[in-house]
């Protein structure tokens, strides 16, 4: 239907026929050190696009800002990015599939992606933007930071992409209400355990703007948390029962004390953010749950919340994987005998999860 137009090399200029080959790697190589050579290649890239020397940023592309659902990372941090290079491979993979299902579902429309917190090199859209046709493929783009867009906007200039980019928009995304409904939404504004910047306040908004049958990435965010021992300070044996009073585990161990969150762009919108607001006032997100804790053993033991970011279908971002899901600590405090422990999130402008004991009755 003339959405997809695989480039031709001979037609492209330098520029874009250097993202294109780094492009083409990202999206198809399994060799980790390709993969991590080429997202390296692409920053060196974008930043000489944009005209900005990515080891001494200026005071405004280094500067993050606080909004009412979370931080907003700053251009230059945004940039970094790309540099994870995992992240950057199964985010590129996912937009590109999005784009391709989009075009398929709404054959006869010019589909509308939106892009929040694009930052500095809108790298998710302007890397592939040149595949398909700008008659049927739109981008908007919004980011907090003006710095941002005025990159971004560089990149597209300097790829021949302008036909594509209907609009930059400086605001909120978490308050942002897109004049038609998007067919493909992309939300890349989180940390681990989903912790400081606003992703769930920002898909709370958008997801409940998305065209029916769109497609939102990240398809899905979970966050579980579990008891850890840290062998580093008690080596040996230890008890931990979670729900079980007789249970034995070796050490090193994690013991699963729940799913916390499950964070869709469909359920989204019931977590809106309390702008302002720093007290856990999220939902409880799983019930309290009984744990043994050793007397003798409480240093050595810490929560540890783990993400696990779907982008899309089989397209995951595991423990580990990528900066953004790196475990996230929390130290247990002096506390001893049977306790119930209860997880909330925290909305408004320091988001992410708190936890608190609750004794139980002798």
């Amino acid at each position: 239907m003339g959405y997809h137009m695989p480039p031709s090399l001979h037609t492209l200029t330098p520029a874009a026929a250097k993202v294109h080959a780094l492009t083409e790697i990202l999206l198809h190589s399994e060799v980790h050190g390709e993969l991590r050579s080429a997202a390296q290649d692409l920053y060196q890239l974008m930043c000489g696009f944009v005209g900005t020397d990515g080891h001494a940023p200026t005071t405004d592309e280094h500067a993050n800002t606080n909004l009412p659902g979370g931080q907003a990372i700053s251009p230059w941090g945004a940039g970094l990015c790309v540099l994870d290079y995992l992240r950057t491979t199964m985010f590129l993979r996912g937009v590109n599939t999005a784009l391709a299902k989009a075009a398929e579902r709404f054959p006869d429309e010019t589909l509308e992606v939106l892009y929040a917190g694009c930052g500095l090199f809108a790298t998710l859209v302007t890397s592939l933007a040149g595949r398909f046709n700008p008659e049927k493929v739109r981008f908007t783009l919004l980011d907090i930071h003006s710095v941002s867009l005025e990159g971004a906007k560089k990149v597209f200039l300097q790829l021949g992409l302008d036909p594509s980019l209907r609009e930059c928009v400086i605001v909120d995304a978490a308050a942002y209400v897109p004049a038609k409904q998007p067919h493909v939404i992309i939300v890349e504004t989180m940390q681990r355990a989903l912790d400081k910047e606003p992703q769930v306040a920002v898909t709370a908004n958008l997801g409940a703007h998305l065209r029916a049958g769109g497609i939102f990435i990240p398809e899905r965010i979970t966050v579980d948390a579990y008891l850890e021992y840290d062998s580093r300070k008690t080596p040996g044996l230890m008890a931990v029962q979670p729900l079980a009073e007789d249970q034995l585990l070796p050490a090193p161990h994690r013991v699963s004390l729940g799913q916390l969150i499950d964070l869709t762009a469909k359920n989204a919108p019931t977590w809106r953010a309390n702008p302002g607001n720093t007290q856990p006032t999220g939902p409880v997100l799983v019930p309290p749950l009984s744990v043994n804790l050793p007397a003798d053993s409480i240093e050595a033991l810490r929560i540890a919340l783990i993400t696990e970011v779907t982008v899309l279908d089989s397209l995951k971002l595991s423990d580990n994987e990528s900066g953004i899901t790196l475990p996230a600590f929390r130290r247990f405090k002096p506390n001893a005998g049977k306790v119930k422990i209860e997880f909330r999130y925290r909305t408004g402008n320091t988001p992410g999860f708190d936890y608190h004991w609750i004794k139980a009755r002798p």
